[in-house]
């Protein structure tokens, strides 16, 4: 007699994302896509908001848990990026000898 190729099993059921869970992987999407403008931050949002959308917990080493870690810790440490500015772009603001305090946020100029 032939045994039977398929198994009548079913896999136990993985806990959902909690809405703390999700919320922390949008806050680092939202963090990612303004600190590293370009492919990676559009990699990184793919494969977190891909994350949220199984709504599946995942172990903490599996890459989406290892990357909201590492953001979130980014997040902290680098408030004017999580803001929405990017401080690599920008150059340093200059003050302005002999004004009222007024700054330059431009690219300094080759006269100086």
């Amino acid at each position: 007699m032939r045994v039977s190729e398929t198994h009548d099993t079913v896999p136990a059921p993985s806990p959902g994302l909690n809405r703390e869970a999700t919320h922390a992987a949008l806050r680092a999407v939202r963090y990612a896509l303004r600190a590293y403008p370009g492919p990676v931050g559009e990699l990184i949002d793919r494969e977190l908001r891909g994350y949220v959308d199984a709504g599946h917990a995942v172990p903490p080493t599996a890459l989406p848990a290892r990357l909201i870690a590492k953001l979130s810790a980014a997040q902290g440490r680098e408030p004017a990026a999580a803001n929405g500015r990017n401080t690599a772009a920008l150059p340093p603001p200059r003050y302005r000898p002999g004004s009222p305090l007024q700054w330059d946020y431009g690219a300094a100029s080759e006269a100086e």
